[in-house]
């Protein structure tokens, strides 16, 4: 009833189904798990992999990517209108997950997009995290 967000109600509501969510903290080696997507109509669907997963908080940040940038450079303007595409919209994602989560989180993904191998719009990388303090929990 107090949750501040659709997100926090979720979190709330997986919270409380039986055997409730995976630790708060990632445990063992960590990873910053950065994922660019151009389907933002798929960004809840994320949310909910992640919660599912047991990531408690994350950063999401509007993005543009280059050809955003491009189509307002008048020499290319003209050949990004002919490709047709005109997204220029994005989500940038960032969050702290175990590096054994890690395989269920794109294995998930991909159960949503398809085979991130050959599906264009959105792409997962993680880098090594050498040094953490704080937390991006929602709560």
């Amino acid at each position: 009833m107090r949750a501040k967000s659709s997100l926090s109600l979720k979190e709330v509501f997986l919270e409380h189904i039986p055997g409730g969510l995976p630790s708060r903290r990632p445990e063992g080696k960590k990873k910053l798990l950065t994922m660019v997507l151009y389907e933002t109509q798929y960004l809840d669907d994320i949310s909910e992999i992640f919660l599912e997963n047991g990531v408690r908080g994350a950063s999401v940040v509007d993005s543009v990517g280059l050809r955003g940038v491009l189509t307002h450079v008048p020499l290319f303007a003209d050949f990004m209108n002919f490709l047709g595409d005109t997204s220029e919209e994005s989500k940038t994602i960032t969050t702290i997950v175990a590096e054994n989560q890690l395989q269920r989180i794109v294995d998930s993904v991909e159960q949503l997009l398809g085979d991130l191998g050959t599906h264009s719009g959105v792409m997962i990388y993680t880098t090594d995290i050498d040094f953490m303090k704080g937390s991006l929990e929602v709560y």
